[in-house]
C-alpha cells in the first residue's frame, strides 16, 4: 500500500489500522519471477548463498542462480497483515529485491577455499605428513561441504562439477575437499590404462570400484574417493559406468605443459611433440597437423587455454582466409584462472595475451560471464564494441584491438587547443623529406609512426618504394631514428614481439612505451636523450602524431599520403579522411 492509498484508508475510516509509528517489525519485499512463483507454489526449496562481502544469489530447484538486487521505489509501500479481523501496518518499505538470472564465478571461488587447506595438494596418504610437525598439521582451514556452501555462490550439482574438474575428491574418513597434485592423478591415470591393457577391460565401461579393487591389491595406499576423482576428471559417466574420453585427457595434458613453461608461445610442431610424449600410449592422439592452421586450431586439444597467433613477421596471414599454416602457428597460452571476473579487466588482460582478435577467438574466454547461455554471443559482441576497436582482417573478418585511451582524453584538450593540430611541415611522403632542412632547424633526432608512413597496416616491411629513402634517412641520421608506433612495442604487443620484427625488418629501434601517442613524449625523450628542439615526428596522423609533436615541443612533420587503406583500422581510418577535411577546410579559410 502506497502513502497515498494509506491516507485514503485513514480518511474514509472505512477500516482502522493499527500500528506504531516506529515500525518495529524488520520485512524484505522480494519481488518474484513467474518461474519463482510457480516453483514457491509447488513447495520447491530454495537457498540464499553468499558471504558477507557479496551481493547474495538465490538457487532454486534446477540449480538457475538468481542475483539479489536493491530497488528503490518512488512511494512508500506499507505492509499489512489482517490477524482477528484487523489489519496491523507491520512496517513502511522504501525499497525491494528483484532477481535477475546470473552464473556465479563458481570455478574461481572454489579453488579460492580449496587453497585455504595449507597442506598443498594431496600426492597419496604415505606422502600426507612428510616434513610436516604436529603442530603445523592443523594449520589452514579444512574444507567441508559446509564452508563451500557459505562462500560458494552456486547449487550442489554446479559446485561438483567444478570440483571434478579441478581434480578434487572429499577424504570419506574426514569429510574434508582436498585436490590431487596433478603429477599424481597422470600417474594413477596411467596405471588405471594399464590394468585396463592387463585385464581387458573396456575403456567404454570402467566401473570404479573394479579398478580401485585391482589397484588396491597392488598399492594398499591407494584411496577409492581418489580412485574415483581421477576418473570423473578423466571419463564421463552415465549409472556408474565411466567412458575414458580421450578429449579429456589431452586438454589436462594441455594444461600442464602450458603451465610447466608460463607466458611462453608454442609452436604448433613442438607443443604436438610434447603433447604425444605425454599421452598415454593406450590413447591416440587423433590431431594431423597438416589440417591445422592458425583459424582451425582444434579445441579438442587446447579448449580454452590458448590462442592462436604467429611470429610478427606473419601477422599479415593471421586472418586470411587459409590462415598461418600450422609450421609458423604459435599457441599463446592463456590461463583462465586467473581472468578477471570484471569485464572491463577481463577484457583488458586479453587484449594484453593478443593485440588483435576476432570475436570467434574471443568468445570463449568472455563466455563464463554471461548470465543466459543463449544470450552468449549478443553479450560478446557488445562488449567487443563498448571495449575494443574495429579492425577489418584481410579476409573480412571482424576484429578488435583495445581502445586508445590516450587519444580519447587528448580529444578534450583538442577542444580548447585546436592549434595543436597544425604541423610545422606537410609533405606528400617520406620520399619528400629533405635532410639538410630538417639539420637546419637544429634536429638531430627523427621518430617515425610506422603503420602507413613507412609500412603498410601492421606490417613489418618498409613499403617498396620507399625503400631509398628509409635507407638515406638511416645513413644521415645513424642511430638517431626511432619507431614509435600505436600498436608494435605497447601493451598490445605480447613479449613485444612485433616490435622485435619490426626492428629487424627495418633496421631502427621501436620505442617500447606504456601511454600510445600523442601521450608518449616523455617516454620519447627519455629514450633518445634529446631535448624537445632536437626532435622531429614524423607520421600520417594528426590527432596523434602531430599532436604529439606539439604537445611536447617538438617539430611535427604530416606526411598527406598513406601506404593503403587495405587492412587499415577501420576508426583510424575515418578519423584520418576527418582530419583531412578538416585541414583542407582550415587551409581554404587561412586559418
Amino acid at each position: 500500500m502506497s502513502d497515498s492509498a494509506a491516507e485514503t484508508v485513514e480518511q474514509t475510516g472505512s477500516e482502522h489500522v493499527s500500528g506504531s509509528d516506529g515500525y518495529p517489525e524488520e520485512y524484505r519485499l522480494l519481488e518474484l519471477t513467474p518461474e519463482i512463483a510457480a516453483q514457491l507454489d509447488a513447495d520447491t526449496t530454495f537457498v540464499v548463498r553468499g558471504r558477507d562481502t557479496d551481493s547474495a544469489v538465490l538457487i532454486d530447484a534446477t540449480e538457475q542462480a538468481y542475483a539479489m538486487h536493491t530497488a528503490h521505489t518512488s512511494n512508500s509501500m506499507y505492509l499489512l497483515t489482517r490477524d482477528n479481523g484487523q489489519l496491523t501496518l507491520r512496517t513502511k518499505l522504501h525499497q525491494v529485491f528483484d532477481l535477475q538470472p546470473t552464473r556465479p564465478q563458481v570455478r574461481a571461488r572454489v579453488l579460492e577455499v580449496l587453497k585455504w587447506d595449507t597442506r598443498g595438494a594431496f600426492r597419496g596418504t604415505e606422502f600426507e605428513h612428510e616434513g610436516v610437525t604436529d603442530e603445523s598439521i592443523t594449520d589452514g582451514v579444512r574444507v567441508t561441504d559446509t564452508v563451500l556452501d557459505q562462500h560458494v555462490q552456486a547449487g550442489h550439482a554446479h559446485v561438483r562439477r567444478v570440483l571434478d574438474d579441478v581434480l578434487a575428491f572429499r577424504h570419506n574418513a574426514t569429510g574434508h575437499w582436498r585436490v590431487l597434485d596433478a603429477g599424481y592423478a597422470c600417474d594413477l591415470l596411467r596405471i588405471i590404462l594399464a590394468t585396463h591393457v592387463e585385464r581387458d577391460w573396456p575403456l567404454d565401461a570402467l566401473r570404479a570400484d573394479t579398478v580401485y579393487s585391482a589397484l588396491h591389491a597392488e598399492s594398499p595406499h591407494i584411496l577409492p574417493e581418489v580412485v574415483d576423482a581421477v576418473l570423473r576428471r578423466f571419463a564421463t559417466e552415465h549409472e556408474g559406468v565411466f567412458a575414458m574420453d580421450t578429449r579429456r585427457v589431452c586438454v589436462f595434458l594441455a594444461e600442464q605443459i602450458f603451465a610447466s613453461s608460463g607466458s611462453r608461445a608454442w609452436p604448433v610442431p613442438e607443443f604436438l611433440r610434447a603433447l604425444r610424449a605425454t599421452m598415454p600410449p593406450q590413447l591416440t592422439l587423433d590431431v594431423d597437423m597438416d589440417a591445422w592452421n592458425s583459424r582451425s586450431i582444434s579445441t579438442s586439444v587446447v579448449g580454452k587455454l590458448a590462442v592462436a597467433t604467429s611470429a610478427p613477421a606473419d601477422e599479415h596471414l593471421l586472418h586470411s582466409p587459409n590462415g598461418v599454416p600450422a609450421s609458423l602457428t604459435l599457441l599463446l597460452p592463456v590461463d583462465n584462472n586467473t581472468l578477471p571476473q570484471d569485464t572491463r579487466a577481463r577484457m583488458r588482460d586479453l587484449f594484453a595475451v593478443k593485440s588483435k582478435w576476432t570475436a570467434r577467438e574471443m568468445r570463449p574466454f568472455l563466455e563464463d560471464l554471461v548470465a543466459d547461455e543463449s544470450a552468449v554471443a549478443k553479450a560478446v559482441d557488445s562488449w567487443l564494441l563498448k571495449f575494443g576497436r574495429g579492425v577489418r582482417g584481410t579476409n573480412g573478418e571482424s576484429m578488435v584491438q583495445s581502445i586508445n585511451m590516450a587519444g580519447i582524453r587528448t580529444a578534450w584538450t583538442l577542444l580548447t587547443q585546436p592549434s595543436l593540430l597544425r604541423p610545422d611541415i606537410v609533405v606528400s611522403d617520406i620520399r619528400a623529406l629533405s635532410w639538410d632542412k630538417l639539420r637546419s632547424r637544429g634536429i638531430r633526432f627523427l621518430v617515425f609512426d610506422k603503420d602507413n608512413c613507412l609500412t603498410a597496416p601492421y606490417a613489418s616491411q618498409i613499403h617498396p618504394p620507399y625503400a631509398s629513402a628509409w635507407t638515406s634517412c638511416l645513413k644521415e641520421f645513424p642511430d638517431r631514428v626511432l619507431i614509435v608506433s600505436n600498436s608494435a612495442g605497447t601493451n598490445d604487443d605480447p613479449d613485444f614481439q612485433a616490435a622485435r620484427a619490426v626492428e629487424k625488418a627495418l633496421g631502427a629501434r621501436v620505442l617500447r612505451h606504456i601511454e600510445k601517442k600523442p601521450r608518449c613524449g616523455r617516454e620519447i625523450l627519455q629514450a633518445l636523450q634529446a631535448s624537445p628542439g632536437e626532435v622531429a615526428v614524423v607520421g600520417d596522423r594528426l590527432a596523434t602524431d602531430v599532436v604529439l609533436a606539439n604537445m611536447h615541443g617538438m617539430t611535427s612533420v604530416w606526411v598527406q599520403n598513406i601506404v593503403s587503406r587495405r587492412g587499415d583500422n577501420l576508426v583510424a581510418a575515418a578519423l584520418r579522411d576527418a582530419e583531412h577535411a578538416a585541414y583542407r577546410m582550415a587551409t581554404r579559410l587561412g586559418l
